[in-house]
């Protein structure tokens, strides 16, 4: 069968893999635990935790399109867990 277990991040010619097991969480918006990143973050945006403590975090256009991803993000993590 085939699972969905990396999330391909593309940003020009560049191309990051993560494999949805070393995701820990999905956060919306800027919340006073991500006050230490040096990235601005606001109600439409949406970061991954990495594992390693590492903070990927995405900027949208809109803050629906924030919260879908969030969403969408915590079904896949949750579905790893479950494996």
């Amino acid at each position: 069968t085939r699972t969905l277990d990396v999330f391909r991040i593309k940003a020009g010619e560049d191309i990051r893999k993560v494999k949805l097991a070393e995701l820990m969480r999905v956060i919306h918006g800027s919340p006073d635990e991500l006050s230490d990143l040096e990235t601005p973050l606001d109600n439409s945006c949406s970061t991954l935790e990495l594992e390693s403590s590492e903070c990927i975090s995405f900027k949208f256009a809109e803050r629906k399109a924030a919260e879908l991803f969030t969403l969408c993000m915590q079904l896949f993590i949750d579905g790893q867990r479950r494996s």
